[in-house]
């Protein structure tokens, strides 16, 4: 239930009753629960988390750029990081206390089009004009290729280890037939609510649900 004069929120599930305060923006400020872990926030002007803490002894710090993105946090383990952004809210380069750092390059859409770590390892993604990866590739010479419906459901996968993957859809953009290039099938039937009531495979096994008006599952079988 909700107090509204004291701005608390208490709820109870599976046997843990827990209380929420929050300040006059409501934002939480205080969570607290029946095996006693307790949490507090602190927050900025904007409404940003800058202090958090708990009854375990764990704290960390916020720091945000004018755009509300964190630039810089720190824990009480010592450890930190640091990013930076472009200007529509991407991170370009990542940094943290333990020496590790990451760049990503974007497309116009705000797609990663190249990402590279300070391991060496790189990775580069091509999309097509509805942003779906159509081609993936790594510094390890892995690659991978999609190819999609006009609903942007994958209806083929292969990749560079010669292993494919075909889908059929319905409709409404539900899986009727799966099969891979190792021979395994499978097939799937639906009710009109796009809850799955049949499906079977390649292998030999079928299995059968029923669902109540909400779309759980009431009843299930499966034979082989």
């Amino acid at each position: 239930m909700i107090n509204k004069k004291n701005n608390l929120f208490e709820k109870w599930d599976y046997n843990i009753e827990e209380w929420y305060e929050y300040d006059t923006n409501e934002n939480i400020i205080h969570y607290r629960n029946s095996k006693g872990y307790e949490s507090w926030y602190e927050y900025d002007s904007n409404g940003h988390v800058i202090h958090y803490r708990n009854s375990k002894g764990y704290e960390e710090w916020f720091e945000y750029d004018s755009d509300g993105n964190v630039i810089h946090s720190r824990n009480s383990t010592g450890h930190e990081k640091w990013n930076e952004y472009d200007t529509n809210g991407n991170i370009l380069h990542y940094k943290d206390s333990e020496g590790h750092e990451k760049w990503n390059e974007y497309d116009s859409d705000g797609n990663v089009i190249h990402y590279r770590n300070s391991k060496g390892y790189e990775e580069w993604n091509e999309y097509d004009s509805d942003g779906n990866i159509i081609h993936f590739k790594d510094s390890e010479g892995y690659e991978e290729w999609n190819e999609y419906d006009t609903n942007g459901n994958v209806i083929h996968f292969r990749n560079s280890k010669g292993y494919e993957e075909w889908l059929e859809y319905d409709s409404d953009g539900n899986v009727i037939h799966y099969r891979n290039s190792t021979g395994h099938e499978e097939w799937n039937e639906y009710d009109t609510n796009g809850n799955k009531i049949h499906f079977r495979n390649s292998s030999g096994y079928e299995e059968w649900n029923k669902y109540d008006s909400a779309g759980n599952i009431i009843y299930s079988r499966g034979l082989k």
